[in-house]
């Protein structure tokens, strides 16, 4: 088994994290793993389909994403990638403000919610 800190330390140094999702995957629910990519600056190729992960790395302009039944799409983007790579070494995405996804932020945004809701019915 891989520690934490040596399974981030090799995330950090390689060129294109990989997220896969099958296509029957809950949409209504995701990994926390897509977080701890985007924290890392790598770009991310995500092999999922339309749900949470796709939002969020489409809105934080992460990566790609590709739907998971379409192989000569993924395959084209893999050897584009490889490509791409050869040329120009690792690319960094600019860094994402990350502190609306923490349990602190959701916990907040949730009490106002309550908040809110109990005050319009008082």
């Amino acid at each position: 088994m891989v520690s934490r800190n040596a399974a981030l330390n090799e995330m950090v140094q390689t060129g294109v994290l990989l997220q896969i999702g099958a296509m029957d995957m809950d949409t209504h629910s995701m990994s926390t793993k897509i977080f701890e990519y985007i924290a890392t600056r790598r770009p991310i190729l995500a092999l999922v389909p339309e749900g949470p992960i796709a939002s969020i790395v489409r809105n934080l302009d992460a990566g790609w994403i590709i739907s998971p039944d379409r192989p000569d799409e993924i395959a084209r983007k893999v050897l584009e990638l490889c490509q791409q790579h050869a040329r120009e070494g690792l690319v960094m995405n600019a860094p994402v403000d990350l502190s609306r996804f923490t349990r602190r932020y959701q916990a907040g945004q949730l009490l106002e919610l309550i908040n809110r809701a109990v005050r319009q019915n008082a």
